[in-house]
């Protein structure tokens, strides 16, 4: 069953009975939960300093544990749960690149060698827009994935807004297009 997060007693879902009222701690997982399913966003990298040191406790115990200032309400600890998540996932976002929060400089740059790299000159990389020129794909196609996979063009060839299309496996796993009327 879903446990509900807010600060609101009179919540449609609690009084209908398809939430229940969650904990603190809960709340914290669920926002971490949530953190972790979100964007990576490089920001919670940087180093961090609280300007009011209000520090609230999202844990288990009933009692306030030393160096806490209050308990936190559901929301409070849902919404630090997501900060939690969202920093795991940056940390395990950058032990996986090279990527350095103090870098100012443009890595867009095209005389400079990005991870990729010279993949975006080629287009088979993430700088090429879908259906460009050099893209994958049969003649006239307009789809990322090329007209070979049931996405005809409009440029001539095969493709077209003509009637539905099945695709079928050939020899050594090309795609084949049979047209159906």
């Amino acid at each position: 069953m879903n446990i509900y997060c807010g600060n609101n007693g009179q919540h449609p879902q609690l009084l209908n009975g398809t939430k229940v009222l969650g904990t603190r701690y809960g709340c914290l997982q669920k926002g971490a939960q949530r953190g972790n399913a979100l964007p990576v966003d490089p920001a919670f990298l940087l180093p961090y300093t609280p300007i009011v040191p209000n520090t609230k406790y999202c844990g288990k115990q009933n009692i306030l544990p030393n160096g806490y200032t209050r308990f936190g309400g559901l929301h409070e600890c849902y919404l630090s749960g997501i900060g939690v998540g969202k920093r795991l996932k940056a940390e395990e976002d950058d032990s996986d690149s090279d990527y350095d929060p103090n870098d100012d400089s443009d890595s867009d740059s095209s005389d400079s060698e990005s991870e990729y790299g010279d993949y975006k000159r080629r287009g088979r990389g993430r700088g090429r827009a879908r259906g460009a020129r050099g893209s994958r794909g049969g003649r006239g196609s307009r789809g990322g994935r090329g007209s070979r996979e049931g996405r005809g063009g409009s440029r001539g060839g095969r493709g077209g807004s003509r009637g539905g299309r099945v695709t079928t496996r050939g020899r050594r796993g090309s795609v084949r297009r049979k047209r159906t009327v």
